[in-house]
């Protein structure tokens, strides 16, 4: 496939990113982090199905439809779920929130491509493929038995004031004991 044609499907494919975030304001937070997340990643199915001898139109059709459906399954169900995150934690917690999250996101993506690796290696790319599309595709079942789903405006924001220091001899008193 020439660099050209992938680049014009990816292109096509943004325009997922873009409905996305149109629609996004309109369904409701849970609703948006629960559609995002169901059809992110199935239609990649059909990428990997697809015969190497099938024709190059085909292909970057397949891809541009994967393009669609990731850009508007990531962009907007990370925006709503962050945007979820930080309104139901407390500002003195964000860094601590926003670091455990990375951590469990960014920090398993070394042991997905070892995995892979191994399991392209065993079974095949085509049948790994198949593997990692069904595990990303299942991953949205937490979200869908959660509360999350029923969420439809943006929660307010949590309680940030820090409680008052307990009054005590030594802070008793106008100046220096």
């Amino acid at each position: 496939m020439a660099i050209e044609v992938v680049g014009l499907a990816f292109s096509i494919g943004a325009i997922g990113a873009l409905a996305g975030a149109l629609l996004a304001a309109r369904i409701g937070v849970g609703r948006t982090i629960f559609i995002a997340a169901a059809l992110g990643d199935p239609p990649l199915v059909l990428f990997a199905l697809v015969p190497a001898t099938a024709p190059i139109a085909l292909k970057v059709s397949l891809l541009a439809l994967f393009g669609v459906s990731s850009g508007f399954g990531a962009v907007v169900y990370n925006v709503a779920q962050v945007s979820l995150r930080q309104a139901i934690t407390p500002t003195r917690m964000q860094g601590r929130m926003n670091a455990t999250m990375r951590w469990f996101v960014w920090g398993t993506i070394p042991i997905g491509g070892v995995l892979g690796g191994v399991l392209g290696s065993v079974l095949g790319v085509r049948a790994t493929m198949i593997i990692g599309i069904a595990g990303a595709t299942f991953a949205v079942l937490p979200v869908l038995f959660s509360p999350v789903r029923g969420i439809r405006g943006m929660p307010a924001p949590a309680d940030d004031e820090m409680p008052a220091p307990e009054d005590t001899d030594a802070s008793a008193g106008d100046g220096p004991a």
